[in-house]
């Protein structure tokens, strides 16, 4: 961390938050278009992939760390750069959700978790703008 240290704190929690709320409305938009498009298979209630989240969030917050996401530096830098930041964690995240799924043979629809990584990535790159 930078000498900012409660600023990237801060920023931090609140990207937890953004990829956490990115999950719920994942799930609510995934069951609205399971309305419009009848093709799509009938939604895995969220209890079976609560336990996805809490592997998933600690994983992507390591990421994000490791990539300095939240530091300032990265905040204060060039859009490119902070897009990229924001693309590395995210295909991290998607690496671990992917071995999850294969490790613990989870029944989740994959039209979830692609509205999810969609959803994330773009809600990260707005809040992270707008934290400039």
């Amino acid at each position: 961390m930078s000498e900012d240290r409660p600023l990237e704190r801060t920023v931090f929690v609140q990207d937890l938050l953004v990829v956490l709320a990115s999950a719920l409305a994942a799930h609510a938009l995934r069951d609205l278009l399971s309305g419009w498009m009848p093709g799509l298979k009938p939604i895995v209630p969220t209890a079976v992939y609560v336990h996805l989240l809490l592997v998933f969030l600690p994983t992507w917050a390591l990421c994000a760390e490791r990539v300095g996401l939240h530091r300032v530096p990265v905040l204060t830098g060039p859009a490119v750069s902070l897009l990229r930041v924001v693309l590395v964690t995210q295909a991290w995240g998607s690496l671990a959700i992917a071995l999850i799924l294969v490790a613990a043979q989870v029944k989740l629809n994959r039209s979830l978790i692609v509205l999810f990584i969609v959803l994330s990535t773009l809600a990260l790159a707005a809040a992270n703008l707008l934290q400039r």
